[in-house]
């Protein structure tokens, strides 16, 4: 199978950006503004497609290692006043490790790992000037500024203010080239007008390097755990969720005699079920008593929110399906479409029950984890109601009740 990586790293950076606006106040695209300003710096600077194709991924995921740093904290302003050069450490740590499970070069490893170092050593691990890996330098400055200043904003004075402090910071923030590249590209009033909408993405993905790769489906599975790692990383009452979903799905999809591109394309579809969930707060992923109507109204934009990103990988047409109708029920109470029977394939179908049983099996902030023998009355209620599919209902009941 040929795949676009970039496709995947673009619409996993759409949902790590909610985890970034929630913790420490970015906003909406930031990654997607670093990894664009990175990519104008560094073709400026002369780096060449292998770096500009690590410098992409680096720039995409640059804080990908937040949502497990932050995973104890329920009110995003305690970690916020934390940030200190230790937190900063495991944050990016955190990060590499995740990168260096996907087909990335090392030098967009090192780019996490250092992207919040500085020219004069006073940044996360103490490193300055040259030794400081260069795809580290530009996110250093591309995220640094755009955290600060915003480079959406389309007003002149802004402009002037971004323009004038990576001015000040040469030789103490970024080196005296980083800066000057950063001056020339800059100098335009397209430079500025292509950073806001609509022509922003537009822009991007005529710039983006495409990452083809040539992939078995359990090759890709391999690179999708990742992605449901970090999901998982989100919440400490969700810590196993997709990838013990993952392994249910396996072992019906092996029960009902899918080949090998089926099983791992079912697979697939389990460890990025939750993918929007990084746009949940964790104070509403943690919450011990009953949500409020805008609480629950946040949760169900989960789902939205998956669907809007695996949208975005060309040959996930089929695993969109059934990753993102897990909530939605036969009869149309569903959510977030309220899709009725004939709009639900039997896969879709069948996640929703496996997604019931291996949460209703879980501890969560308001219960403990059920009995399967409890959950499998549960879910039997719900076939008898009108919501679940009972010939999925049946096989998650062959294989796990017999």
């Amino acid at each position: 199978m040929k795949l676009c990586f970039s496709e995947i790293l673009m619409a996993t950076s759409s949902c790590l950006d909610f985890v970034e606006m929630d913790n420490l106040g970015a906003t909406l695209n930031h990654s997607k503004r670093v990894a664009y300003l990175s990519l104008r710096l560094g073709q400026h600077l002369g780096l060449d497609e292998s770096e500009q194709q690590d410098l992409f991924a680096a720039s995409l995921l640059h804080d990908n290692g937040l949502a497990q740093d932050a995973v104890g904290f329920d009110d995003p302003r305690e970690y916020k006043d934390i940030q200190n050069r230790e937190r900063l450490q495991q944050h990016c740590a955190i990060g590499a490790e995740n990168l260096a499970s996907l087909p990335v070069g090392p030098k967009a490893i090192e780019a996490v790992k250092y992207h919040h170092e500085y020219f004069d050593g006073s940044g996360n691990f103490g490193l300055s000037g040259s030794n400081i890996p260069i795809a580290g330098q530009i996110i250093s400055l591309t995220d640094g500024v755009d955290n600060r200043f915003h480079f959406e904003k389309p007003n002149v004075g802004n402009r002037q203010q971004i323009v004038d402090f990576v001015r000040s910071a040469k030789n103490k923030l970024f080196t005296k080239e980083l800066v000057q590249a950063f001056l020339d590209i800059s100098s335009s009033p397209a430079f500025w007008l292509d950073l806001q909408e609509p022509y922003f993405h537009i822009k991007l993905h005529q710039l983006a390097p495409k990452l083809l790769l040539q992939l078995s489906w359990k090759e890709l599975y391999g690179h999708c755990k990742v992605f449901s790692r970090i999901v998982d990383g989100k919440s400490r009452f969700t810590a196993r969720h997709s990838s013990g979903l993952t392994e249910k799905a396996e072992q019906v999809a092996i029960h009902l005699g899918m080949d090998e591109d089926q099983r791992y394309q079912f697979m697939i579809s389990a460890s990025l079920h939750d993918l929007g969930k990084l746009a949940i707060p964790n104070r509403i992923l943690n919450k011990s008593g009953p949500l409020t109507k805008d609480e629950f109204s946040h949760m169900q934009s989960h789902t939205y929110l998956t669907r809007k990103a695996l949208e975005q990988v060309q040959p996930f047409e089929e695993l969109t399906e059934w990753s993102a109708n897990h909530h939605e029920k036969l009869d149309g109470s569903g959510y977030p479409y309220g899709f009725k029977a004939e709009a639900l394939c039997f896969e879709a179908r069948l996640m929703s029950v496996l997604d019931i049983y291996q949460a209703l099996t879980e501890d969560r902030p308001y219960r403990k984890g059920m009995s399967p023998e409890k959950t499998s009355e549960i879910i039997k209620e719900q076939v008898h109601q009108g919501f679940l599919d009972p010939r999925a209902s049946e096989v998650v009941n062959q294989v796990f009740l017999a």
